[in-house]
């Protein structure tokens, strides 16, 4: 019996080829708990900073990186529901990274 699987999802069909293997050990013997993880990269809009004497910028990165974190999430709950569907136990998990992506 497996406790915990956990899955790193990044958004793209080849990381969700790994839940066809999560299916796989549901089925064939009982499978605790699946972990849903989603590792978000918040990148600042650099270009849209601008220094002019005297003015000062106003950025809200709480909001900015809400945006992100709430993106995430949803696409966890649309997986999250399909697999839930099956009867399999799911909770999910997005946390904020500090490496940048490969291009």
């Amino acid at each position: 019996m497996y406790k915990k699987i956990l899955v790193a999802l990044d958004g793209s069909e080849l990381a969700e080829c790994a839940l066809n293997h999560v299916k796989k050990l549901f089925q064939d013997g009982p499978v605790g708990e699946v972990v849903l993880l989603n590792a978000i990269v918040i990148e600042l809009p650099w270009s849209e900073f601008t220094v002019e004497e005297g003015v000062g910028n106003s950025f809200d990165y709480n909001a900015f990186k809400k945006a992100f974190m709430d993106k995430s999430k949803k696409y966890l709950a649309g997986v999250q529901s399909r697999l839930s569907s099956d009867g399999i136990k799911v909770t999910t998990e997005t946390i904020e990274s500090n490496v940048l992506p490969i291009p």
